[in-house]
């Protein structure tokens, strides 16, 4: 598990040179921290990841304030990073069309990514919940179908700190910049 998502890049790149496949889930909000990584490392060595971003913030949907700008920005971010990407499809057989695109993609260097709405896909893929914030790696292959140690996968996830929702004017708090102007 990384620590962020430009991380969890560099690991997935590792993992490249070590002849797997490497994938990596993330929400557009950690887009931002793939930017580096995905410019000056996969870009420039033309070293193929195959990257799921959620949508979080997408237009036209409510979701919570700190996410609209990464909504409205995912795509353009991506196609200015030369990033080929799709909107992944529900439909199975589609999607497994879009894999294939992708793996064409990636056997020419070149990362892939499908973007997805999150709460398109609540009801299949429902988040693992437990009191504890992090999962350890060991406990977290339990959850894991089908995991074998020959596979890569590189997972990060996003949280809120519960001192920064909704809260204004409180001492080492973020107010929502909308209510702040």
């Amino acid at each position: 598990m990384a620590a962020n998502e430009g991380d969890a890049i560099a690991i997935a790149s590792g993992a490249y040179f070590a002849k797997r496949k490497p994938v990596v889930l993330m929400q557009n909000s950690g887009l931002t921290n793939a930017v580096s990584p995905l410019t000056s490392l996969n870009y420039i060595f033309d070293l193929p990841i195959l990257g799921f971003v959620s949508l979080r913030g997408e237009p036209g949907l409510k979701d919570e304030p700190q996410h609209e700008l990464m909504g409205q920005i995912t795509e353009d971010m991506l196609t200015l990073m030369r990033v080929e990407w799709e909107y992944l499809s529900d439909n199975i057989d589609n999607a497994r069309q879009q894999i294939e695109r992708a793996e064409a993609h990636m056997s020419q260097g070149k990362t892939f990514f499908l973007s997805q709405n999150s709460k398109k896909y609540l009801p299949a893929y429902r988040p693992l919940r437990q009191k504890s914030a992090a999962i350890s790696a060991i406990r977290s292959r339990q959850y894991s179908p089908g995991w074998k140690h020959s596979q890569s996968l590189t997972t990060q996830k996003t949280a809120k700190p519960p001192d920064c929702h909704n809260r204004q004017n409180r001492a080492g708090t973020v107010r929502d910049r909308r209510r702040a102007e």
